[in-house]
């Protein structure tokens, strides 16, 4: 019998009484800025409906998923990169192997300490993968050594995607849209964003 695939979803939180989803859902934690300090606590309602998405997306290709959400974008997609950092050293010593992220950081000045802790969560056997900001060649951490980078491109079939652990964006993936699922028992046509990819992952 095969395990069930346990993933940390980083995005804007999840609508956890969402009919498709509510069964998958199994706890939460969100991290936000307070002034200068980093806090968390247990809503991690999404108001922006992407990582709800998102969800869907990993329950599609995995039936029994069971699905972590953490709240590190608010209602805008926003964040800093200090709260990513929190929210990924947060999970060094959680039992989760795969943690997905669908969000980019853009400015490299800024991402040596975020390259430092993905190291360390790989050294602890820890899977990141992480889309590419759209419409460019590089972000982080996508572009990082130690994480899995995911881009969209339209392939021939729904179900291709091309794989080479040698190039900076390892993985990419058809980007035909389809339905996913939105806050409130509702459904919407993901467009083609690379951050609707990079959970495709076949076993």
């Amino acid at each position: 019998m095969k395990n069930k695939v346990k993933a940390v979803l980083m995005d804007t939180g999840v609508d956890k009484n969402h009919e498709y989803l509510k069964d998958n859902i199994i706890g939460g934690m969100s991290f936000s800025c307070d002034d200068e300090y980093i806090t968390a606590d247990d809503n991690y309602e999404d108001k922006n409906g992407h990582g709800t998405s998102c969800a869907s997306v990993i329950k599609r290709e995995f039936k029994d998923v069971e699905i972590f959400a953490v709240k590190v974008l608010d209602e805008k997609g926003r964040t800093n990169i200090q709260i990513l950092e929190e929210a990924l050293k947060y999970f060094l010593d959680k039992n989760f192997r795969l943690i997905n992220l669908s969000l980019s950081v853009i400015e490299n000045e800024e991402v040596e300490d975020l390259y430092g802790i993905c190291g360390k969560l790989k050294e602890k056997g820890k899977i990141i993968v992480c889309s590419l900001a759209n419409g460019f060649e590089k972000s982080y951490p996508a572009s990082f050594d130690n994480v899995i980078g995911v881009k969209g491109f339209i392939l021939e079939d729904e179900n291709s995607f091309w794989y080479s652990k040698d190039k900076d964006i390892q993985c990419i993936m058809d980007n035909n849209p389809y339905m996913n699922c939105k806050p409130d028992n509702s459904y919407s046509l993901f467009r083609k964003y690379n951050s609707a990819f990079c959970i495709q992952e076949r076993e």
